[in-house]
C-alpha cells in the first residue's frame, strides 16, 4: 500500500482504486490528511464545470444532436481561448467555448488553483493521463504514480470454443471453492457480450451465483414507455426498482430542463445508456471491467477472452478531431492510446498476484486469433487437459449431446465420449419434446408488467392458443409492423371519429395522419381512391343520423375498468369507436359500434369458446363503467367502412348498394319502443342489416336480444374474460391452438408456425356452434 501520511495530500484515482485505499487505510488505525478526487472531477475544478442546460442551448444554437453536443464538450477543456489554431475544427471549437464562456456557461472555480498550492497531489496509475494532462500535473509538482511491470512467469489457457473456456474457468473456481476462498473474492474480467448466454447457462448449471451485468437498456421496458404517455411511474418496490431507481436518478439530473424541446430528446438519448440494475447476492462472483479492475492480494481474476481486437483494446483515428488535430492540443493520439493500452494492459497482468488467464479459438458464429501480447511478453500456452466429469450433471449430459452431434457430423470420436455415454443412458438424444415447460409463476409475476393489462385483443389472442399469447404479449417477439392495410384502417378511424365534428375539416385530418408516413408510388395512387371512398361513407353516415334519436355519441371512447384482483391487480380495458346514445329522464339508450374495413364475425356462436367476444365485451366495459348512470342495451354492431368493389343491378342502383353494404350488422334489442328510437324505420330498416317487419311479426334475418338475452351474455363474457385473466396469471401457456370443425382458426394467420412444433395432439378440437343456446333463454343466433 501506498503511505499516504503527508498532511494535506490530495489523492486523483478512480473511485474503484479509492474504495481499496480507504479499505486498507481503515485497518491502519490512523487518521489520514487526505482528499480523494477522480481526474473527471480534478479537470471540472481546475478547467470548468457545466450543468444540464448547456445541452439545449449547445443544440438550438449549433442545430446539433445532443450525442453531437457531448462529443464537442469533451475537447473543451484542452482548448486555449488565446491560441491562434490552423485547424477548422479547433478554431470552431474554441469559437463555441468563448461563447459558453462569454455566456456564463462554463462555471469557473477561480480558487481551487490557489487551494491546490498548499497540497501533495497525487495522481495514481488507475488515471489515463495524457501529455496535455502530464505537463499540468508536473506543473503543479504532483507525483505521477506509475505501474512497473514485474517479473512474472505468464501462462494463458487456450480453449477449443467459448463454452470449453467458461466451463474450465468454472472448475478453477470450484477448486478454490473447495479451498475455502469466499465466492466475494473472485472475479472475472474482460467479458463482453458473446459470453453472457453461456455464463448465464453454465453458472446455473454448477449453481454458483453470479452478478453479471448485461448492459440492458431500460430505454425499451414497458414502464418507461408507458411513462412517457401517461407521465406517471408505478409504485416504487422490490419488483421493479432496479428500473425505477436508475430512471429517478436520470429524471432527477435533467429536471432543470424539462420544459425545454429538447427535453424529451435527451431524455431518450440518455436511457439508451441507462441500464437495468443486476441483482445483488451476499455472497457471489462479480464481474468487473478491465480497464477498472482494481483488486487486492486475497483476490481471484479470471480474465478470459485474451484475444487479439480485444486485449489490448484497440482505438481508431474515428473521432471528431483526428490524430494530427489532437497532436495540435497535446492530447493522446491513436498510435499513442495502442501503444499505453498494451503497456498499462501488461503491466495490470503483472500487477494482479492471483490472475487467470485464457482465450478461446471459436465462439458460437466466429473464429478468434489469441491477443498478439502473448508472443509479445513471451507468454506461455497451455491447453486445457482432461475435465472433472464430477461436477455437474446437466453440463455432463449437455457436453455429450455436443460430442454425439460432432460424431454424428464428422465422425470425431472425442475422448470423453464413451465415458460420458455410459453414465448418461437417458438424455433422449436426437429427440425433441416441444410442448410447453411450465414456468415459474412467481417468477413469471415478477417479470410481467403490473397491473396486467387486458383487452379483447389479447384475451381472444390466448383464448385462441395460450401458447401465441405468452410468445406476443410476455416474451414480446413479434415486433410492430405497420402494414399498408393497417394504415389505412388507422386513418378511416381517426376521420370517422372526428367527422361529426362541428368544424370539422376532412383534408386537414387526412393529411395531418399522413404527414410523417412513407409510401410508395402504388399506395400514394390507392389513397386518392380511398379518399373519395371515405368522403362517399361520411356522407352516409351523416344521411343514416337523419334515422335516429340517438342524435349524440362518443367516439374512440377508451373504458378501462379493474378485474377481481386474484394474486396481482389487473383490469381490462377497450376503445370502443362509437357509441351512440340517447337520454330519457334518467335512462340512457345506447348503440355500440365498431367500426371495420376488413372482415368480420356474423355471429356471437364462437362466444362459447371465449373466441370474437368484440361486441360482448364493449357491452360489459359499458355496463361495468361509470360512463352512463342508467344504461339500457338498444344494440351493438359491426359497421364495414370500406366499399370495394361495387356491382349495380336493376334493382339496385350504385347509391343504393353503397348503402346496403354500410348497414350496421349485429344484434339489436327486441323491445320495439327502444328500437323505434334508435331505428325510424326499423320495420324496414334504412340502417340495420336484415332489420325489417313482416305480417308474421320480425324477418327472420333480424337479430334479436331480449333484456334477459343480455344479460345472460353479460354474465357469459364475464366468465370468460376471468376464466382467461386467471388462467394467463396462474401462467397456463400450453400449446394448445383451437380448431372449430375445420376450420384452424388459431393457426391460420399465426405469425409463430416455426416457433410451436405442433402436433395433431396439440389441436383444442372443438364443435360448429350453430346458435346461442349455451347461452340459456330463446335467443336467435
Amino acid at each position: 500500500m501506498i503511505k499516504l501520511k503527508e498532511a494535506n495530500t490530495l489523492y486523483i484515482c478512480t473511485n474503484e482504486k479509492k474504495e481499496i485505499l480507504l479499505k486498507q487505510m481503515s485497518h491502519d488505525k490512523e487518521i489520514f490528511d487526505i482528499k480523494f478526487m477522480t481526474l473527471n472531477e480534478f479537470m471540472e475544478q481546475y478547467f470548468f464545470k457545466y450543468n444540464v442546460n448547456i445541452y439545449p442551448y449547445l443544440m438550438e444554437k449549433y442545430n446539433i444532436s445532443f450525442s453531437v453536443a457531448k462529443e464537442y464538450l469533451k475537447y473543451l477543456y484542452y482548448i486555449d481561448l488565446n491560441n491562434n489554431y490552423d485547424s477548422k475544427k479547433i478554431s470552431f471549437l474554441q469559437e463555441m467555448k468563448k461563447d459558453l464562456t462569454n455566456n456564463n456557461i462554463l462555471i469557473e472555480n477561480k480558487q481551487f488553483k490557489e487551494y491546490l498550492n498548499s497540497k501533495n497531489i497525487y495522481v495514481d496509475a488507475s488515471c489515463k493521463i495524457d501529455n496535455y494532462l502530464e505537463k499540468i500535473f508536473t506543473s503543479l509538482n504532483a507525483k505521477i504514480l506509475t505501474l512497473s511491470p514485474k517479473e512474472k512467469n505468464i501462462t494463458v489457457t487456450q480453449a477449443a470454443d467459448i463454452e470449453e473456456e467458461v466451463n474450465n474457468v468454472i472448475i478453477k473456481i470450484l477448486e478454490l471453492v473447495d479451498n475455502e476462498v469466499s465466492l466475494n473474492h473472485i472475479f472475472l474480467t474482460n467479458i463482453s457480450a458473446d459470453y453472457f448466454y453461456i455464463l448465464k447457462k453454465l453458472f446455473k448449471m454448477y449453481n454458483i451465483p453470479l452478478e453479471l451485468n448485461e448492459n440492458i437498456s431500460i430505454n425499451s421496458v414497458p414502464i418507461i414507455k408507458e411513462y412517457f404517455i401517461t407521465k406517471k411511474l408505478p409504485e416504487y418496490n422490490n419488483e421493479n426498482k432496479s428500473i425505477i431507481k436508475p430512471f429517478i436518478s436520470l429524471l432527477n439530473k435533467y429536471t432543470s430542463i424539462s420544459s425545454s424541446k429538447y427535453y424529451k430528446e435527451i431524455l431518450k438519448e440518455e436511457l439508451k445508456k441507462t441500464y437495468i440494475l443486476p441483482p445483488k447476492y451476499q455472497e457471489s462472483i462479480k464481474v468487473k471491467d478491465f480497464s477498472n479492475l482494481e483488486v487486492e492480494d486475497d483476490d481471484y481474476v479470471f480474465l478470459l477472452g485474451f484475444n487479439e481486437g480485444v486485449l489490448p483494446s484497440l482505438h481508431k483515428d474515428e473521432d471528431y478531431l483526428s490524430d494530427s488535430d489532437k497532436e495540435i492540443l497535446g492530447m493522446s493520439t491513436s498510435v499513442l492510446e495502442n501503444e499505453n493500452s498494451k503497456k498499462r494492459t501488461y503491466q495490470k497482468i503483472t500487477d494482479i498476484k492471483n490472475i487467470y488467464i485464457s482465450y478461446k479459438l471459436h465462439s458460437f458464429d466466429d473464429e478468434f486469433y489469441p491477443s498478439s501480447m502473448i508472443e509479445d511478453y513471451s507468454m506461455n500456452i497451455s491447453k486445457i487437459s482432461l475435465q472433472n466429469m464430477h461436477l455437474s450433471n446437466s453440463y455432463n449430459r449437455r457436453k455429450l449431446c455436443l460430442l454425439l452431434d460432432e460424431y454424428n457430423k464428422y465422425k470425431v470420436v472425442h475422448s470423453d465420449l464413451k465415458t460420458l455415454q455410459k453414465t448418461y443412458k437417458d438424455i433422449m438424444y436426437n429427440s425433441y419434446n416441444h410442448s410447453f415447460k411450465s414456468i415459474s409463476n412467481l417468477d413469471y409475476l415478477n417479470y410481467i408488467h403490473k397491473p396486467l393489462k387486458l383487452s379483447y385483443t389479447s384475451i381472444n389472442s390466448y383464448n385462441l392458443c395460450p401458447f401465441s399469447y405468452y410468445l406476443k404479449y410476455v416474451l414480446k417477439i413479434d415486433p410492430f409492423e405497420e402494414s399498408f392495410q393497417a394504415l389505412v384502417g388507422s386513418l378511416y378511424h381517426k376521420v370517422l371519429s372526428t367527422c361529426f365534428d362541428e368544424n370539422f375539416d376532412f383534408e386537414y385530418v387526412w393529411q395531418k395522419f399522413l404527414q410523417n408516413k412513407t409510401l410508395s408510388a402504388k399506395e400514394n395512387f390507392l389513397l386518392k381512391r380511398l379518399k373519395k371512398e371515405l368522403l362517399e361513407i361520411i356522407d352516409v353516415l351523416k344521411e343514416q343520423k337523419m334515422y335516429t334519436d340517438f342524435k349524440s355519441a362518443y367516439y374512440e371512447k377508451e373504458i378501462t375498468i379493474p378485474l377481481a384482483k386474484y394474486k396481482i391487480d389487473s383490469y381490462f380495458t377497450g376503445i370502443i369507436d362509437k357509441i351512440m346514445f340517447y337520454q330519457n329522464m334518467e335512462d340512457t339508450y345506447y348503440a355500440l359500434i365498431d367500426y371495420k374495413t376488413g372482415s368480420f364475425p356474423t355471429s356471437l356462436n364462437n362466444l362459447k369458446y371465449g373466441l370474437d367476444m368484440q361486441l360482448p365485451i364493449y357491452l360489459y366495459l359499458v355496463e361495468n363503467s361509470e360512463v352512463f348512470k342508467n344504461p339500457i342495451f338498444a344494440g351493438f354492431y359491426f359497421q364495414k367502412v370500406s366499399l370495394g368493389s361495387i356491382t349495380t343491378t336493376n334493382s339496385k342502383d350504385y347509391k343504393t348498394v353503397v348503402e346496403d353494404k354500410l348497414k350496421l350488422k349485429g344484434y339489436s334489442t327486441s323491445d320495439e319502443d327502444i328500437l323505434s328510437h334508435f331505428d325510424h324505420n326499423y320495420t324496414k330498416s334504412n340502417i340495420i342489416s336484415g332489420m325489417s317487419i313482416t305480417k308474421n311479426g320480425f324477418s327472420r334475418y333480424a337479430k334479436l336480444l331480449s333484456e334477459d338475452d343480455v344479460y345472460n351474455i353479460l354474465n357469459y363474457t364475464k366468465d370468460k374474460i376471468e376464466e382467461s385473466s386467471i388462467n394467463i396469471i396462474d401462467s397456463n401457456f400450453d400449446i394448445k391452438p383451437k380448431v372449430i370443425q375445420d376450420d384452424y382458426k388459431a393457426c391460420k394467420n399465426c405469425k409463430f408456425k416455426d416457433i410451436c412444433y405442433k402436433v395433431e395432439e396439440d389441436y383444442d378440437r372443438l364443435e360448429k356452434v350453430e346458435n346461442l343456446e349455451f347461452l340459456g333463454g330463446d335467443i336467435n343466433g
